[in-house]
């Protein structure tokens, strides 16, 4: 008897083959690349998941893009890609290189960048979440992996990013906390209870919602007591130096409320570096403070000295500054508007992070009175002469009420 063939074509579908495996039937395409080489590509799922693979690359090819499929490994790529990272950020760069070299490397590195499917990085999802990493940590793990193989897909190097095929089930379920942030005693508290070396900065980050870096990063000439205003411009990176924000957003300017400037009139007076150029926030020795002395010296001690110590609500540095843009939805300030002065990208990000104010029991109040104003009277009509309510009241509500 004959050795069965190891490919198979599809009747009909020229390009596409079949052959038996272990795990059942798999379809390979055939193509010829942007070299003008034959080549073979096993696709994962069925018949039409292959024809539509092989059009892919076909439609890619006719449009001019280059579509050179590689025996480099994802490892290797991934030196290739970081390699050519010149503009990310020292923490974003330290961030990928250990997101690569622990999780992704030692589970994927060895496997064809050009064979890489959504079921291995389905699988690598598993691996890291039986290793106790939760679910932000793991999609933060998944970054880079997608970014390079982004890369793979540009440089012709990979026909899709597998990381984008993800279904929503698949992808590491992120759990949903609530932000509780400080109520008006306890900020007054918490301020009253600092060091006195920290407590301008306390009452700053609290009361203008910038983050720690910025406010670290911050310079007299950054502070326009004219204008009422602080021009965030800069923020301080790890190494003590003063670096562009992330974004355009980041850099904004910020109300100034008059008694946070008259506690920065007083600093200015106060301090032995005075000039524009001079840290706000700085050491005896002129040079900024670092946010890790920041939280365990003057953060952490007001806390405890406080009394405001739970585990809970554990308060740090953007906890205040989700408090401030707290304060400011609470008050009825155009979302817009707070978007800008916390320096985000979208004032839809502001809504969804920042939408638990202080009154919220007067929220419901003011909700329950509109609502009943508006429907009470149609629905008092709805039910009758109101006698349901009535018995209600009294701890006799008929049965088909119960």
């Amino acid at each position: 008897m004959p050795d069965k063939p190891r490919r198979t074509a599809v009747k009909n579908h020229p390009g596409i083959y079949w052959r038996e495996g272990k795990g059942g039937r798999r379809y390979e395409i055939s193509f010829t690349d942007s070299e003008g080489r034959r080549r073979w590509k096993v696709v994962e799922g069925n018949l039409e998941d292959a024809k539509a693979a092989r059009e892919d690359l076909r439609g890619r090819i006719r449009k001019g893009e280059r579509v050179v499929p590689t025996r480099l490994s994802v490892a290797e790529v991934a030196e290739r890609w970081f390699a050519a990272q010149a503009n990310l950020r020292p923490r974003t760069r330290e961030r990928y290189q250990t997101a690569l070299r622990v999780h992704v490397v030692p589970r994927l590195g060895r496997v064809r960048v050009s064979s890489l499917t959504v079921n291995d990085v389905a699988w690598l999802i598993g691996e890291m979440q039986k290793a106790g990493l939760a679910g932000w940590t793991v999609r933060g793990h998944l970054t880079p992996l997608s970014r390079l193989m982004a890369y793979a897909v540009r440089e012709g190097m990979a026909a899709v990013n597998p990381v984008n095929q993800l279904d929503k089930g698949e992808r590491p379920p992120v759990a949903s906390t609530r932000k509780q942030v400080l109520e008006q005693g306890e900020i007054a508290k918490l301020i009253a209870a600092a060091p006195t070396r920290y407590r301008p900065l306390i009452a700053t980050v609290a009361f203008t919602g910038v983050r720690i870096s910025e406010a670290l990063g911050l310079v007299w000439g950054d502070v326009d007591f004219d204008a009422g205003l602080v021009r965030v411009r800069k923020q301080l990176d790890r190494h003590g130096q003063r670096v562009d924000p992330k974004t355009e957003e980041s850099q904004r300017d910020v109300l100034l409320l008059p008694t946070i400037a008259r506690v920065l009139r007083e600093l200015k007076l106060a301090s032995s570096y005075a000039a524009a150029s001079d840290f706000v926030f700085a050491s005896e020795t002129g040079t900024p403070l670092q946010a890790r002395n920041a939280s365990r010296r003057g953060l952490a001690k007001a806390v405890e000295a406080a009394g405001l110590k739970d585990d809970t609500r554990p308060i740090g540095w953007h906890l205040l500054r989700h408090g401030f843009g707290s304060m400011l939805l609470a008050q009825g300030e155009n979302v817009v508007f707070v978007s800008g002065q916390l320096g985000h990208k979208d004032p839809n990000v502001t809504l969804g992070v920042y939408a638990h104010e202080f009154n919220q029991a007067d929220q419901l109040e003011q909700a329950r009175a509109r609502l009943d104003a508006e429907h009470g009277t149609a629905l008092e009509t709805a039910l009758g002469d109101g006698q349901p309510a009535a018995a209600a009241e009294a701890g006799q509500l008929p049965h088909r009420y119960g």
